[in-house]
């Protein structure tokens, strides 16, 4: 597949800022498009665009992890401060 080819495909628009499967996308058309390049650096380069992608999607689930650990710590929190028992 061609560059043009990938940066005309639509791709999923992210409904949060970190949203995995949008990076995991792009980390896709990067290496599809380091797999169609001839020059050796072009190559490692654009390898070297899709592992950050990948790392993005993998710190996109850790941050999402760590946001429903700190709700849960605040619901808590929360739940203590007041008395309420949980149901």
């Amino acid at each position: 597949m061609s560059g043009e080819e990938l940066m005309s495909r639509s791709r999923p628009t992210p409904k949060l800022a970190w949203d995995s499967a949008y990076f995991l996308q792009c980390a896709d058309d990067a290496r599809a498009m380091a797999e169609g390049m001839r020059h050796p650096e072009c190559k490692r380069i654009m390898s070297g665009v899709a592992e950050t992608y990948e790392h993005l999607a993998r710190q996109t689930k850790e941050f999402r992890r760590a946001v429903a650990t700190l709700r849960s710590l605040a619901v808590s929190q929360i739940i203590r401060s007041q008395n309420i028992k949980p149901s």
